[in-house]
């Protein structure tokens, strides 16, 4: 059996829409992954659903990273010194 690779631009029309939040992403990816998994669709179709979830994935991605950069950002102190803070609980009161 051949190898096949995927080449897939990151760039077309099918990538994810920035306005996305993560959650929306998230629960698309999820609904896409379900329909590919559960078979029954016609290769064509499994072709674009698989475009879009490398989409949605790229999407899931990018906002975790921004996340990540503003954690970061937030937790290093004035001397530029990387500080370790744990996340106050609110009260419930």
């Amino acid at each position: 059996m051949g190898v096949f690779l995927l080449s897939v631009n990151k760039n077309t029309s099918e990538s994810a829409d920035d306005d996305l939040s993560f959650e929306e992403a998230l629960r698309e990816l999820e609904e896409t992954v379900a329909a590919l998994e559960n078979g029954g669709v016609p290769l064509e179709k499994s072709l674009d659903l698989l475009k879009r979830g490398l989409a949605l994935s790229d999407r899931c991605e990018q906002v975790l990273g921004e996340a990540e950069l503003t954690i970061e950002q937030l937790m290093i102190n004035e001397e530029g010194e990387l500080v370790s803070q744990k996340m106050e609980e609110e009260d419930e009161s």
